[in-house]
């Protein structure tokens, strides 16, 4: 056996359990919403999508976009559903696309685009933070 395949043994499971609490924020998530909790699976979801899982930032998409239990927010919605289609989610390309071209501004479009930068380069304060943002993008809604 080389030492690359011994190391990678070895430290496959710690690579897990590295992995493990982002899961647990989308279970979290989940449970909450089933259970009809949005406000808290909104939180879990939050949470977990600014740590880079696309499942939550698609899910979190979702919720935004169509109003499930909080307010309704395509802005914010169409960013994490770019996010989690970067994060290899293949169905949210076609949301965020639907978002685009129906619900969207063309001024706020680049609002949402900012957003994504922004979350990209360290900065997913302003995305996490959703429609408290004081834009007019943040005050349409349909």
């Amino acid at each position: 056996m080389t030492i690359g395949r011994l190391r990678a043994i070895l430290f496959a499971p710690a690579l897990m359990l590295v992995a493990w609490p982002a899961l647990a924020d989308f279970q979290a998530g989940k449970d909450a919403f089933d259970d009809s909790d949005f406000q808290g699976a909104r939180d879990e979801w939050t949470a977990a999508a600014v740590e880079g899982d696309a499942q939550a930032q698609y899910e979190l998409g979702l919720m935004l976009a169509n109003g499930v239990g909080v307010q309704r927010d395509v802005i914010s919605a169409y960013a994490w559903l770019m996010l989690a289609h970067k994060g290899g989610i293949s169905d949210a390309k076609p949301k965020f696309d639907a978002l685009q071209k129906g619900y969207i501004p063309r001024h706020c479009h680049f609002a949402a685009l900012a957003l994504v930068r922004e979350f990209e380069t360290g900065h997913p304060e302003k995305l996490a933070a959703g429609g408290q943002q004081k834009s007019r993008c943040w005050n349409f809604r349909q």
